[in-house]
């Protein structure tokens, strides 16, 4: 016969000196098996608000230098883009409101999703920009891009800073044979102790990030080695391997199973039915009719 335990977590009530994406939840009745008993978990449920933006501290510069000597530099100006979530459009506005419309403009480019820079015609000296730390944003991977006359465009543009919110577990020990190559650097797979992982990409902005397993699917459903369960470690991560911190709390539903190992009846039959042919091609030759 089987048992069922249900944990519902709330990430917001950890302790004061541990993080979102790190933090551990003590279980006052432990989850226990027997010798004869496996356990099982699968996550039922998951909701978190999309509250995470797109644009976080970047920065980029515009520096001017003569053109009969490129090694004379006249001015530059660092812009910083103000936190927050950009489209395409409102980036745009964004870039042309806080550049020099005397030096340069922008323009969005949709059929390429890509930015058209275009020097001012009274600007004789070089324009370049730096994008530091801007690249994905900007679509420029050349650390100085030099803006012409006529309108240059860039490569195109990456308003994602990542995709996917992910959920480890340290101390949940996988039977399943788990891998993944996210934590890794080269092109191997190795042991994974991801436990569940969401696709936040076509969430809005303030929108809830909720997965709920009406169907029982076993997506997310892994067979353990552990007999006891005291604690359990939650790290928050996104596809890049990088610790989520700027995020909101999130709710995270898991169903523990225990199982009996024991074999029924017809399985037993079936093995006896085994050992006996076994016993049979062992001790008699193909002469003897004698039967067991």
């Amino acid at each position: 016969m089987s048992k069922s335990y249900y944990l519902y977590i709330n990430s917001k009530n950890r302790n004061y000196d541990e993080e979102i994406n790190d933090f551990n939840v003590f279980l006052s009745n432990p989850i226990i098996c027997n010798y004869n008993e496996s356990l099982n978990v699968n996550v039922i449920g998951f909701s978190m608000i999309n509250s995470v933006y797109n644009c976080i501290g970047l920065y980029f510069k515009v520096s001017i230098y003569n053109s009969e000597n490129p090694f004379n530099f006249i001015s530059e100006v660092i812009y910083n883009i103000p936190d927050g979530n950009y489209s395409h459009a409102t980036l745009t506005d964004l870039l042309n409101a806080i550049i020099d419309k005397n030096i340069l403009t922008i323009e969005y480019i949709k059929y390429k999703n890509c930015f058209k820079f275009t020097k001012k015609q009274n600007i004789n000296n070089n324009v370049y920009i730096e994008p530091f730390n801007c690249n994905k944003i900007l679509g420029i991977s050349e650390s100085k891009f030099l803006i012409t006359s006529t309108g240059i465009l860039s490569n195109y543009i990456n308003l994602v800073n990542y995709s996917h919110i992910i959920i480890k577990s340290n101390s949940l020990n996988f039977n399943d044979c788990v891998q993944d190559n996210i934590t890794y650097k080269d092109d191997s797979l190795g042991i994974s102790n991801i436990l569940f992982m969401i696709d936040k990409q076509d969430i809005q902005p303030f929108q809830m990030i909720k997965y709920d397993n009406y169907n029982k699917a076993d997506t997310f459903s892994y067979n353990l080695t552990n007999k006891i369960i005291n604690s359990i470690d939650l790290l928050l991560y996104n596809e890049k391997n990088e610790p989520l911190i700027n995020i909101d709390d999130y709710i995270i539903i898991l169903k523990f199973n225990i199982v009996n190992n024991i074999i029924n009846e017809n399985e037993n039959k079936s093995i006896l039915e085994d050992i006996r042919f076994l016993i049979m091609k062992a001790l008699f030759n193909e002469n003897k009719n004698i039967l067991l």
